[in-house]
């Protein structure tokens, strides 16, 4: 049986961060990666008010 888009859990905010730091979570995070190949372009597009974002996009430079 197929799930559904919607019923699929996907992995938060803080792990799809530690995907793009190089510490593979889970294949959606790879699938995330695939539409926003920067850090930069995802956090953008999140709309969770994160005051660790500015330092996570340190810590890839």
């Amino acid at each position: 049986m197929i799930a559904r888009l919607e019923e699929y859990t996907w992995s938060s905010y803080d792990k799809v961060i530690q995907g793009y730091q190089g510490n593979p979570i889970a294949l959606d995070v790879e699938i995330i990666k695939d539409y926003f190949p920067t850090v930069a372009d995802f956090v953008r597009f999140s709309k969770k008010d994160n005051q660790n974002v500015s330092k996570s996009i340190k810590n890839l430079d």
